[in-house]
């Protein structure tokens, strides 16, 4: 999984800012981890309070152990789907409060996954959204930024949909 191009795991520190942005929000949280890879920022969005945690993750093996480490930690407020992050949108209809948008770099996966998205039935009026990006990612204009910053090459932010 590390060796396939793009594929990244969140640094420590971004990760800490991350929920140090989130703390206001997390508690009671509906998450969804789109592109969950290992699963850290869904199941430390549940460590650190969060009602429950969606993963998506299209790579059999990864998800088998991804199921195989929460089922031995009793950890059913997390659920793990073998998709494609993409196609798994599409037909979402549950809504979540916290959308992680970590994708492999180099795909333009986090336009594609925006814009679906907002077609589903996972963004309520109050969603936050969390993306990781290779660089400087400008969002649509009915997206709002809240918080943006920079880790070496990686540049996160938390939006959230413009108020119209």
């Amino acid at each position: 999984m590390a060796d396939a191009p793009g594929l990244r795991p969140t640094p420590d520190r971004v990760r800490e800012s991350l929920f140090n942005w989130l703390q206001p929000y997390i508690v009671g949280a509906k998450c969804l981890d789109l592109f969950a890879g290992s699963g850290a920022l869904g199941i430390e969005a549940v460590s650190r309070g969060a009602e429950s945690s969606v993963l998506v993750e299209q790579d059999r093996k990864v998800s088998e152990i991804l199921r195989e480490a929460l089922k031995i930690l009793g950890a059913d407020e997390i659920v793990v789907h073998e998709a494609d992050a993409l196609q798994w949108v599409q037909g979402a209809k549950q809504p979540f409060d916290i959308i992680f948008i970590d994708p492999p770099f180099g795909n333009n996966l986090i336009e594609q996954s925006m814009l679906l998205l907002a077609k589903s039935g996972c963004v309520a009026v109050q969603t936050l959204f969390y993306v990781e990006s290779e660089g400087v990612w400008q969002p649509e204009k009915n997206v709002e930024v809240i918080k943006h910053a920079k880790a070496g090459q990686v540049h996160y932010m938390l939006l959230k949909t413009a108020a119209d």
